[in-house]
């Protein structure tokens, strides 16, 4: 039979007496407490302890990770500056230098203080020089050797064996203007060096593993029974296992119990001081509290019923009125007296009485809330949009003894409601037609893209088919004018030069024009010297001045700088065109250019005034456009096409610069430009003239040069290896790319003349298959003879190996010069 305490503490009373058993009682509560405390605290302090220990080993392995990679990546580092020195990088190019200096270079490289075991390999992973009594692995077979090789590694970190010892093996590609040619393999002892910064304070009591690739490299510190942490290096196959010895942290364990147990005797004592007074202040007046409490929260309701501008009701089952709040009271137009105990019929329209009985009858016998959007009418007969809210009221028993229903009106909302529905109705209506009008607005976007492609195309082709001919035709006529012909056939030669250059003049143009119309126009930004590009002007036209006997004069201002920052070619081109038609409509007189720095700014400012028949006023706001001259008759007298000043706009625009004219009918015109530049510092290289001239200096040849052509097309083949004899140049004919590869690796050549569009294999794939044959054949000149002109086709044969670009009809000068670059000669043109 069990006794309670309170039975066991009155029965002690009677035999010792009150004061003495309560002291007695609460000492035996005060020793159970601190018991059960005890092994609570064991328990907690376990917890606490294995925490503490768990998270001290994982941060201790998280340092020896991060001192292990810190090792590893800065070898790494002073392995990769060892491997950019140009000694090394002459090592693997040239195979053939002196091993005994290679011994040497490696033998004194010195990696943060230490001599590691160096291996140099060459470009397909064979050992050329170790310092190593002989090589460690059979590395053309390691996989990370071919790919530091083929460039798709950057370097490598790695563990091997080699008797009982483990190493570090580092490597990183010898790169030659980027291209991998060998590698430099280092290899480390793995030892307590590792352990650096955050492992400095491993001690006694901590056991450390390295493992990589699944096996034990290195261990230190004792072996303890235990729970092992394991933290893994994030990109190598590398982990450290760390175990703190348990015993380090006992002596914790028992300060913090006794701290605990002492804490917790103390808290009992208070708590036994307290609960007497604790009881008295708090355990004798809670009714009076309660009921105070309860007339205050009644007080309060109330207000907030009458206060609040909803309307309030409660019914009871009986859908009578119990309760009603001021506001409802004046929205109906009723006396207090006459609304409660009436029912909905009887205080409301029929229409709206019988719908809110019917929703607060669902309410009394489901027993759920509800909520409703309804219409009602007021006192004064204004129908309004409420929003309400009926909640069930439940007895003391939880059964639904009434509904409380609040009325939120909500007739301005309704309305804004209203007008966004109609105006959305009317927004999907216009967003119908917008979707109409862009789906309509893309098939023509999608159709014009077809028609610029197809253009673009079409221009490509008909540029290649009339430039391959082209080339022919003006190739044949300059050799056919420096045979031995009377002057009647040297006319003919001359005319026939004559109108090809037109015909080129005429499809440059085009093609510029479309490449300006297609966006694609692309500015060099180099120093250019404007004296040079009129002198160059100059040059070109002046035997065509002359013809006309016209004077070509030139005015530039000493303010005008020695160098500027633009695009020369283009510049040179505007000036062309427009002293080119200049010269086209003066009959007599003469043509001036005339240079100055621009007003207002820094740049240059140039005119070409001529003495010519002058254009009309109301002709020369559509000059600048396409396709367009003064008149019909000035285009029968003169010819043209009307592209010069349509592209020269352009140009000049795009440089940032303006263009216009000033021309009185029959007193001559002045064409001017401005271009925004800025000033450039002349440099040692700056005087160097950039341009093609005609001629090339002679020079003696030590030996006849092999060049390989290859072209597809008869005329071009005649042509050129008629230009190449003529210079004393031997050369070999292939008549499509597989020929040419064969060939080149049949005959040793010192330079290709690669056409691009040929029959069996094109000159883009020829130049790929001879780049990957790999050796001498990477650094074999090649250039691109073609008649492909339009913007990235010079990118394009320049992207496949390709090391110059001359486009059809080629000028006897720009080959001349291209060959003497290739072979660091000089050609002879006569």
């Amino acid at each position: 039979m069990m006794i309670s305490p309170a039975r066991w503490v009155e029965g002690l009373a009677r035999r010792i007496g009150l004061s003495a058993a309560l002291v007695l009682y609460s000492g035996l509560v005060l020793v159970l407490l601190a018991t059960i405390s005890a092994g609570v605290a064991w328990r907690i302090i376990e917890e606490h302890v294995q925490a503490a220990q768990n998270e001290h080993a994982h941060g201790e392995a998280q340092g020896a990770v991060r001192s292990l990679d810190v090792f590893l990546r800065d070898r790494m580092i002073a392995l990769t500056g060892v491997a950019a020195k140009g000694d090394l990088i002459q090592a693997v190019v040239q195979p053939e230098v002196n091993r005994a200096w290679l011994g040497d270079q490696l033998h004194a490289q010195y990696i943060l203080g230490t001599a590691p075991k160096l291996t140099l390999l060459d470009f397909e992973g064979r050992p050329l020089y170790t310092t190593r009594s002989r090589p460690r692995f059979d590395y053309p077979q390691r996989v990370w050797v071919q790919e530091l090789l083929e460039g798709r590694r950057r370097d490598f970190i790695g563990a091997s064996r080699s008797g009982d010892e483990w190493y570090w093996s580092l490597a990183a590609p010898i790169l030659n203007h980027g291209y991998p040619e060998g590698v430099l393999v280092a290899e480390f002892p793995v030892d307590a060096a590792m352990f650096q910064g955050e492992m400095a304070t491993l001690t006694e009591s901590v056991h450390v593993a390295i493992d990589y690739d699944g096996q034990t490299i290195l261990e230190r510190g004792p072996v303890f029974e235990g729970p092992t942490v394991v933290q893994k290096h994030e990109a190598l196959p590398l982990q450290v296992r760390l175990t703190i010895d348990p015993s380090a942290l006992r002596m914790a364990r028992g300060s913090l119990l006794r701290g605990f147990i002492t804490r917790v005797g103390l808290a009992g004592l208070i708590i036994l001081a307290l609960s007497s007074w604790l009881a008295h202040r708090y355990l004798l007046r809670p009714l009076e509290r309660s009921a105070h409490a309860l007339e205050e929260a009644e007080r309060h309701a109330r207000a907030i019923f009458e206060s609040t501008s909803d309307l309030l009701v409660l019914k009871d089952r009986d859908h009578r009125y119990r309760a009603a709040n001021q506001a409802f009271i004046d929205f109906v137009g009723r006396d207090r007296e006459e609304v409660l105990g009436a029912l909905d019929t009887e205080i409301l329209p029929s229409g709206c009485a019988l719908d809110q009985r019917e929703k607060s009858k669902q309410v009394l016998e489901e027993g759920h809330p509800s909520t409703s959007d309804d219409e009602v009418v007021d006192a004064r007969g204004n129908r309004r949009w409420m929003s309400v809210n009926r909640m069930p009221v439940r007895d003391g028993d939880g059964r639904v003894s009434g509904v409380v229903c609040a009325y939120h009106d909500i007739t301005h909302r309704k309305l804004q409601e209203e007008s966004l529905l109609a105006a959305k109705e009317e927004a999907d209506d216009l967003n119908a037609m917008l979707s109409e009008s862009i789906e309509q607005a893309e098939a023509l976007v999608v159709e014009a893209d077809r028609a610029n492609a197809a253009k673009s195309e079409f221009l490509a082709n008909m540029s290649h088919e009339i430039r391959t001919p082209l080339n022919g035709v003006l190739g044949m006529a300059d050799l056919l004018a420096e045979t031995e012909l009377d002057d009647q056939q040297q006319a003919y030669a001359n005319a026939i030069y004559v109108s090809g250059q037109a015909l080129l003049t005429l499809v440059n143009d085009i093609l510029d024009f479309s490449k300006i119309e297609a966006g694609r126009l692309e500015l060099e930004e180099i120093d250019l010297d404007p004296r040079r590009l009129v002198e160059e002007v100059v040059d070109i036209l002046g035997p065509q001045a002359q013809e006309k006997s016209l004077r070509l004069r030139v005015e530039i201002c000493d303010e005008v700088g020695p160098l500027y920052r633009g695009d020369p070619n283009r510049v040179r081109q505007i000036l062309l065109n427009l002293t080119t038609n200049a010269l086209k409509f003066t009959e007599s007189g003469e043509v001036r250019i005339e240079m100055g720095p621009m007003e207002g700014g820094a740049g240059l400012k140039i005119e070409v005034t001529d003495t010519g028949i002058g254009i009309p006023q109301e002709a020369q706001a559509r000059l600048f456009d396409s396709f367009t001259q003064a008149d019909s008759s000035t285009t029968r007298r003169f010819g043209g096409t009307g592209l010069g000043l349509a592209i020269s706009r352009r140009l000049v625009e795009a440089m940032g610069g303006e263009i216009g004219v000033i021309s009185e009918e029959g007193r001559g015109s002045t064409f001017w430009f401005t271009l925004p530049l800025e000033g450039a510092t002349p440099t040692e290289n700056s005087s160097e003239d950039l341009s093609l001239r005609v001629g090339c200096q002679p020079a003696e040849l030590d030996r006849p040069w092999n060049l390989l052509l290859v072209e597809d097309n008869p005329t071009n083949q005649m042509l050129a290896l008629a230009l190449l004899k003529k210079w004393g140049v031997e050369a070999d004919l292939a008549k499509n790319g597989q020929e040419a590869v064969d060939m080149v690796q049949a005959k040793d050549y010192d330079a290709v003349l690669m056409d691009c569009q040929m029959p069996v294999l094109d000159g883009y794939a020829a130049t790929r298959k001879i780049r990957s044959l790999g050796g001498a054949y990477r650094d074999l000149p090649i250039v691109a003879l073609t008649a492909n002109a339009l913007a990235g086709d010079r990118e394009k044969c320049l992207a496949t190996g390709m090391d110059h670009y001359l486009a059809k009809p080629i000028r006897k000068e720009a080959l001349c010069a291209v060959l003497s670059e290739c072979l660091s000669r000089s050609v002879t043109i006569s």
